[in-house]
């Protein structure tokens, strides 16, 4: 059992285990709280931290896990288990075991049970019985205080619920106690009172029942200015007239609102989200709130309004509804205090029991709602402050808010249920044309409608504007639609609709309205960027200014939905809101200013790649680029697979940088980002994009006369056509680089291409040119007095001599290319020696040697992440064991290595097939 209702506890007996000092504990909190659901990196930093976290908080985070893991393994708590998922963790463990949790599950299964059930008052005093103190006692900080904060009414509204629960199933002297408690700790709470005086009554103190009345009338006036509700002053008349013991039938008779706005016609799709709010309904505990958030036009007052009517039977004392026009062009927001005095006109309260203070209005609708049950919709919030004085504190309310902000502070302090709404599918964009247009019109047209849907980005609100206007036009061919949503640049002007609520510019400029001055330049800036995402660093670099000031510009945006957070750190934009920046940038940016932010991407690219690929090959020559310019900030790698996960992560967006470049100024961006990017593509079997890039940039150093970046296009060509078997293409290719390299006096990049050109020697069986290619190599080596190169030409000699069956002499070479390589921290290197020396020792009839030699270099490759260098040592293991007479060994390294053949969609995973069959039948036979 965890506890976090008093003292942070753990175990099911005495001795409990010790969760450790005040930070773990809040560690453990954090994940607990959200028991079966990933917490983010942030949010864990962000509750343990507060809004000023210190440098290294993440390092930290580390330690604390790190300890937290240790306890969870002491507690021995069945199936507990802290789960590292990408962004964050997940702490897997039964909700059960988690007293809040299961609080909140006992709570939310007697709501659902009438109040003279026996069984109600049960669930209840159980969930109560959990209580063991103050909650998170001894820890502090504003999550916790949040947290604590919202519990306590938790615990209050339950209190409430189980005294009316008692006393309606006859029993009032269990309720006398807590209760009397409960109103000394909160004397303005009139549910309370209204139940003690109830209780007390009943048990025959109807002089202690009317004084609590006194005190309570009293205290109202002083610090309201109001006086006692209809529940409290019924109570009160029926003790005067002597009925006080009677069971009262709890809240009174008021107006019952039924404010929901029609829902929208035609609604289609959001089958899971309606599903996923259908939970929320079904397992929420006190007061369920759903935070439905996303960006503008995405439809979450539809989906919202449509669910509320499904559920208003569930809701027999009212539903309200108000519009908070957070992001409304026309007017400022909806205060909390208009919101307030609109709900209380709902209930028709009348004018003179209305306080004057809106605190005071506040405190009055709270006891109105208490122990109704009430939907509330608050539609269009502009932050959570907004909303948060609008919740009902009583049981048995639900409270659903849409807004264009994620509310993250609602969901932490309120346990809100975070909902965010994603553009419609294809499928469901289709229906909800079909539904306007009418299925015979859109089924004529296929196609337009396919690319109709992909032109609006499936949001609901440009969806329905286009369907507008084709059904305004009926003669119109959707074709000539879609035609018309073509242009990127006039994309907002088609989806005009001259109405301010559904003209898509006009949506998304409430938003943008709504930023900071830096945070919508930095909105304006991404327009620019030309990658699906963009991370921090990036982000900060195209705006100039330090990733420390960025990232809270990001968060704002990701918070209006004007971007989305994909994972933590990473931001994108909706295709429309990218037309909308953009359209904004060239309104207000100077065309200096744009080419500037372009410069200084094109460098933080251009940089942070040259630093992983020299995480990856440290030993290679890469190219030398010129300094960035002021505001760049690149990133920096500690370790290999680091670099290969940036690699990985910002692939799609180096392709788009790339193709920016062989355009921009200087000329020697294209060339140099390609080469940088070669080592990654080979890795991972990139062939394709490698050998377009490569191209692009031959052109474009060939356009402006750079024979340097001609010679490494060249020689990166003949590299990739190498890797595909494609030998005579690359004989030429690096035929060509060798004379290139010569003419500009690079040693080291001819001793490269001729290490090359002896691979594809020894791959035609030409074992005098493998040597000539070998020795000529290692001269140049020597003479650029390289030593990382005179170990590979070193491997190359003893490879081309063992594939002529010198295998003593090869032995000696290869060897010490193992030993220097390992000397110098090449690891590649290294396992390209080992692998040599499996093949010399398979030579020499040494199996174990073979074995141990080839387990050694795949090691390493994996190390390094070189899955192609992976497929290529495994299927020269198969090879070694297939000459040994192990066919069972043979199958299982060739099994291997073809996974990774088709995992990166190379030709040679036919051979291997081959190989397969071909020993599959040797076993048959």
């Amino acid at each position: 059992m965890f506890g976090l209702l008093g003292p942070m506890r753990l175990g099911v007996a005495e001795p409990f285990v010790d969760p450790g000092p005040p930070r773990q504990r809040c560690v453990l909190a954090a994940l607990l709280v959200d028991a079966g659901r990933l917490v983010t990196w942030d949010t864990l930093i962000d509750r343990v931290w507060g809004d000023a976290p210190p440098t290294g908080a993440r390092h930290s985070l580390y330690s604390h896990i790190a300890r937290v893991r240790r306890v969870l393994e002491q507690a021995a708590v069945s199936d507990a288990r802290l789960v590292r998922q990408s962004g964050g963790y997940r702490l897997e463990v039964d909700p059960d075991l988690v007293d809040v949790h299961r609080f909140r599950d006992l709570v939310g299964r007697a709501h659902r049970l009438d109040r003279t059930d026996p069984a109600k008052a049960a669930l209840l005093r159980e969930a109560l019985a959990l209580w063991r103190g103050e909650p998170l006692a001894g820890l502090d900080g504003p999550w916790v205080t949040r947290t604590r904060a919202a519990w306590r009414q938790q615990h209050l509204d339950a209190t409430v619920a189980w005294a009316r629960a008692e006393l309606g199933t006859g029993r009032p002297d269990p309720v006398i106690g807590p209760l009397t408690d409960l109103v000394r700790e909160h004397p303005l709470v009139e549910p309370a009172v209204a139940l003690l005086m109830r209780a007390l009554s009943a048990t025959g103190r109807d002089a202690e029942a009317l004084e609590h009345y006194a005190q309570t009338r009293r205290r109202l006036a002083e610090e309201l200015g109001t006086e006692p509700g209809a529940e409290l002053r019924g109570v009160h008349q029926a003790i005067l007239r002597g009925d006080g013991n009677r069971s009262a039938p709890g809240p009174p008779a008021a107006g019952t609102p039924r404010q929901l706005p029609l829902s929208a016609r035609g609604f289609v799709g959001r089958v899971k989200e309606l599903a996923r709010l259908d939970a929320v309904l079904a397992e929420a505990g006190a007061v369920p709130i759903v935070a439905l958030s996303g960006l503008a036009g995405v439809g979450k007052t539809a989906l919202a309004v449509h669910w509320a009517h499904r559920v208003a039977d569930r809701f027999p004392d009212g539903q309200l509804y108000v519009n908070l026009r957070g992001f409304d062009p026309a007017g400022p927001a909806v205060s909390p205090a208009e919101a307030v005095r609109g709900f209380l006109d709902a209930f028709d309260v009348s004018p003179h029991r209305i306080p004057a203070r809106p605190d005071a209005q506040i405190a009055l609708y709270r006891s109105l709602v208490a122990g109704r049950r009430v939907l509330v919709l608050l539609d269009n919030a502009r932050n959570a402050d907004q909303v948060r004085p609008l919740l009902p504190g009583s049981p048995g309310c639900l409270v659903v808010v849409t807004s264009r902000d994620q509310l993250s502070g609602l969901s932490a302090a309120e346990g809100a249920h975070p909902v965010v709404l994603t553009p419609l599918s294809a499928a469901e964009a289709r229906q909800l044309l079909t539904h306007r247009l009418g299925r015979g019109r859109v089924a004529a047209e296929p196609d337009a409608v396919d690319e109709i849907v992909s032109r609006c980005g499936r949001l609901p609100v440009a969806l329905a504007v286009v369907a507008a206007r084709a059904a305004t036009h009926h003669g119109f061919p959707l074709a000539a639609i879609a035609e018309e949503l073509r242009d990127a640049a006039a994309i907002l002007d088609v989806l005009g609709s001259g109405d301010p609520t559904t003209d898509i510019r006009a949506v998304f400029t409430w938003s943008y309205r709504t930023l900071s001055p830096a945070a919508a330049r930095l909105f304006r800036l991404l327009a620019w960027h030309p990658g699906p995402q963009i991370g921090v660093p990036a982000a900060a670099s195209l705006a100039g200014s330090p990733v420390a000031q960025v990232r809270p510009l990001l968060a704002e945006l990701a918070r209006a939905h004007l971007l989305i957070e994909h994972l933590p750190g990473r931001f994108a934009f909706h295709d429309l809101l990218r037309a909308f920046a953009a359209e904004r940038a060239r309104t207000l940016d100077t065309g200096a200013e744009r080419r500037a932010a372009t410069r200084r991407m094109l460098d933080h690219y251009l940089l942070t790649a040259h630093a992983a690929e020299t995480m990856l090959r440290p030993h290679r020559v890469a190219v030398v680029p010129a300094p960035a310019a002021a505001g760049v900030s690149p990133e920096g790698f500690a370790t290999a697979p680091q670099a290969l996960d940036w690699f990985a992560r910002e692939h799609p967006a180096l392709l788009g940088v790339f193709q920016l470049a062989v355009t921009a100024e200087p000329d020697t961006h294209a060339w140099q980002l390609a080469r940088t990017l070669t080592t990654f593509h080979l890795y991972r079997g990139h062939w394709h994009d490698q050998i377009s890039t490569q191209r692009t940039a031959l052109a474009t150093a060939q356009r402006r006369g750079n024979r340097l970046g001609q010679a490494h296009a060249h020689h990166d060509l003949g590299h990739v056509y190498a890797c595909l078997g494609r030998y005579a293409e690359s004989h030429a290719e690096l035929t060509r680089a060798v004379d290139l390299y010569g003419a500009v006096g690079n040693p080291n990049g001819q001793a490269s291409a001729h290490y090359l050109l002896g691979f594809l020697a020894g791959e035609r069986d030409d074992t005098d040119d493998a040597l000539h290619q070998a020795r000529r190599c290692r001269d140049l080596y020597e003479a650029a007095r390289d030593p990382v190169g005179q170990a590979r030409a070193l491997n190359a000699l003893g490879l081309a001599l063992a594939k002529n069956g010198e295998y003593r002499e090869a032995l000696g070479f290869c060897e010490q290319a193992v030993t220097l390589h390992r000397e110098l921290g090449d690891q590649r290197g290294e396992a390209a020696a080992m692998d040599s020396l499996g093949f010399v020792h398979s030579g020499l009839g040494h199996r174990g040697e073979f074995i141990a030699w080839y387990r050694q270099a795949l090691a390493l490759l994996r190390d390094v992440g070189d899955r192609f260098g992976e497929a290529h040592t495994l299927t020269n293991l198969g090879e070694a064991h297939r000459s040994h007479g192990d066919i069972a060994a043979a199958t299982g390294a060739w099994s291997r290595a073809l996974s990774i053949l088709d995992e990166l969609d190379h030709p040679d995973a036919e051979q291997i097939r081959a190989k397969l069959r071909a020993a599959a039948a040797t076993v048959a036979s």
